[in-house]
């Protein structure tokens, strides 16, 4: 039998050995996911600093037989604005000691890691589950969580050459260019409300916007681009390289959060080209593989991203508490 309590910070060694277990499960079903030498250090330094942080909250499995931890999961509240569910609780990590398996220990560690989320007043939950782990998918299935975005991967070195759209010029964004990136994000994500409604925004959704572009512009880790055609800003794409700490790789890798063309100039080459200065940035910036998330339900995104070369790599499920 096995007692789910609150992480102390005696039990970090623990958590650590459960997370080397994980890694290295992950690895085999997915070479992709295989822990290199730096991964566990970086686990370490973002879960140390949550032991006893509110709005972090680590639960571990104990076995009462004195066995040790035999399981341990680890949460977060996102911060979702401007969409319309303005947090959601993360569940960053869940896993269960292999010896342990099959004996209701995860079962309980998903039940307290969502019944604190709705604790503190969440409405969802999201989860990410491993392409290739069929077991898990359903573990989280089970437990009332679905499709909701599909985390695509692809080589930095692997994309499809782009062809230079006719007078199309693609460049580093301005101060000057904030009002039409503005209206090309409402204009994709009005797109995105009918396909999935877990996709709408904020009736304030423009202040929120509006400061991220602006705070973009001044970050020097985040590239914003934007396609012009004859100084008419026909399109734009936000990527940068982010360092994973918590979920099912650590890691440096390059990520796209944004990439949308104005209608009337999508299928000639716009998107491509935006996404090839993206790479070419991830490129001088040594970053060896590229991760966008893309809606589940979207499937002309879909068919994009993976003409250019991005592959099936991790599933975001989703999960309503209310």
């Amino acid at each position: 039998m096995a007692v789910v309590r609150e992480a102390q910070r005696d039990d970090l060694a623990e958590v650590l050995r459960l997370h080397r277990q994980a890694s290295e499960f992950h690895g085999r079903l997915d070479p992709r996911l295989a822990p290199d030498s730096k991964d566990l250090e970086k686990f370490r330094k973002a879960v140390q600093p949550l032991l006893g942080r509110r709005r972090h909250p680590i639960f571990v499995a104990e076995a009462s037989g004195g066995e040790g931890l035999v399981g341990y999961t680890v949460g977060k509240i996102v911060d979702n604005k401007p969409f319309a569910l303005p947090e959601f609780g993360y569940v960053g990590c869940l896993h269960v000691d292999e010896a342990w398996r099959a004996h209701g220990v995860g079962r309980v560690l998903s039940v307290t890691i969502k019944d604190w989320f709705r604790a503190e007043g969440l409405d969802a939950a999201q989860v990410d589950v491993s392409h290739r782990n069929s077991i898990a998918q359903r573990f989280w299935e089970r437990r009332g969580f679905t499709n909701f975005l599909d985390h695509l991967w692809c080589e930095t070195e692997a994309g499809v050459r782009a062809a230079v759209a006719d007078r199309v010029v693609v460049r580093q964004a301005q101060i000057g260019h904030a009002d039409a990136v503005l209206s090309l994000w409402k204009e994709m994500m009005d797109y995105h409300a009918p396909i999935d409604g877990r996709l709408r925004v904020l009736a304030g959704w423009r202040r929120h916007v509006d400061q991220s572009i602006r705070r973009w512009l001044k970050q020097d880790e985040t590239h914003l681009l934007v396609a012009e055609a004859r100084h008419d800003v026909i399109g734009f794409a936000l990527g940068g390289s982010v360092d994973v700490g918590l979920g099912l790789k650590a890691g440096t890798h390059g990520s796209i959060a944004h990439l949308c063309v104005k209608a009337e100039w999508r299928r000639r080459g716009v998107g491509r080209q935006l996404f090839a200065s993206l790479r070419d940035l991830f490129k001088q910036e040594g970053v060896s593989s590229i991760h966008v998330y893309v809606s589940h339900f979207n499937l002309v995104s879909q068919s994009f991203w993976r003409s250019l070369g991005f592959e099936d790599y991790v599933e975001r499920l989703w999960c309503d508490l209310a």
